[in-house]
C-alpha cells in the first residue's frame, strides 16, 4: 500500500487535493491510464506494411494523415484511423500508461473521488470493464462514463460529463478536449504530456500543461504535480 511505501507523498497529495472539498476528480482513459496507442499503431503498421510510430502522433488526428500518405484516402482514412483505435483487442489488451497504477491507487487510497471519463463507443463498456476489472477491481462500472453521442466531439461529451457531475478536476490527453472543458466550465484541467500536444501554446489559467514530452513519463508528472507546493494554489483558482 502506498500509505507504507510512500507516507509522506500521500499526505502532500491528500493535503491539495482537501482544497477540492469533496469534489470530484475526472480521469481520462486513452493516453492517460491506457497506453492504446501501442496495440492500434500495431495494427495500423501491420496493415499498412511500415512502422508508424507514437512520434508522428504530431496532432491529435496525425494518423488520417499518415494512412493518406499510404494510400487510403478522403472519408476512407478517417474511417480507418476511428477503427484503429475503436477496437475489441485495443481496449481490451493495451498496456498501462507509466504511473496510471499511482495515480488511480493514490486517488482510492485517500478516498478522493473520481470517476473515469473517455469519449469511446458505449458499445465498448464491456470491454472497457473487463479491462478495468483486470488492472483496478475497485473501479465499478457506475464509475466510468462514455458514450458519446454521435456527431458530439470528444470535447464537447467530456465537458458535457464535466458539468453533470460537477468535476472540479480533470485529467486529460488531448489539447482540444482540455480546452473545451476549460472554457466553458469551471473546472481546472491537468494536461498530461503526449506528442499530439506538445506543440500546442497553452497560455490558460484553467489549464496546467505538465510537460515537456518524453516517451517514458507517462502520468508520473500529475503524481509529481499532485505533491508538489505548486498544486494547492492552482487547485483552488488562487
Amino acid at each position: 500500500m502506498l500509505k507504507e511505501r510512500a507516507p509522506n507523498y500521500l499526505r502532500r497529495v491528500e493535503k491539495n487535493l482537501s482544497c477540492l472539498d469533496g469534489g470530484l476528480v475526472g480521469v481520462d482513459i486513452d493516453g492517460v491510464i491506457q497506453a492504446s496507442y501501442v496495440n492500434a499503431l500495431h495494427k495500423v503498421s501491420h496493415h499498412l506494411r511500415a512502422a508508424v510510430s507514437k512520434h508522428q502522433l504530431i496532432t491529435y488526428w496525425e494518423l488520417v494523415k499518415i494512412v493518406s500518405d499510404h494510400g487510403i484516402e478522403g472519408s476512407m482514412a478517417l474511417k480507418f484511423a476511428k477503427d484503429a483505435w475503436n477496437e475489441r483487442s485495443v481496449f481490451l489488451n493495451s498496456p498501462l500508461m507509466p504511473g496510471a497504477s499511482t495515480l488511480l491507487e493514490t486517488l482510492h487510497e485517500i478516498q478522493v473521488p473520481h470517476i473515469i471519463v473517455s469519449s469511446r463507443p458505449p458499445e465498448f463498456l464491456d470491454e472497457t470493464m473487463e479491462w478495468f476489472d483486470s488492472n483496478f477491481p475497485w473501479i465499478k462500472a457506475d464509475n466510468i462514463v462514455l458514450g458519446r453521442d454521435k456527431g458530439m466531439t470528444g470535447g464537447e461529451f467530456k465537458r458535457s460529463v464535466v458539468e453533470k457531475f460537477g468535476i472540479k478536476v480533470h485529467i486529460e490527453d488531448a489539447y482540444e478536449e482540455a480546452l473545451e472543458i476549460a472554457n466553458k466550465t469551471p473546472a481546472r484541467v491537468l494536461l498530461v504530456p503526449q506528442p499530439w500536444n506538445a506543440n500546442e501554446h497553452i497560455n490558460h489559467p484553467r489549464i496546467k500543461f505538465l510537460g515537456p514530452y518524453d516517451d517514458n513519463v507517462g502520468v508520473w508528472p500529475v503524481m509529481r504535480f499532485l505533491a508538489s507546493s505548486e498544486a494547492w494554489s492552482f487547485l483552488r483558482g488562487d
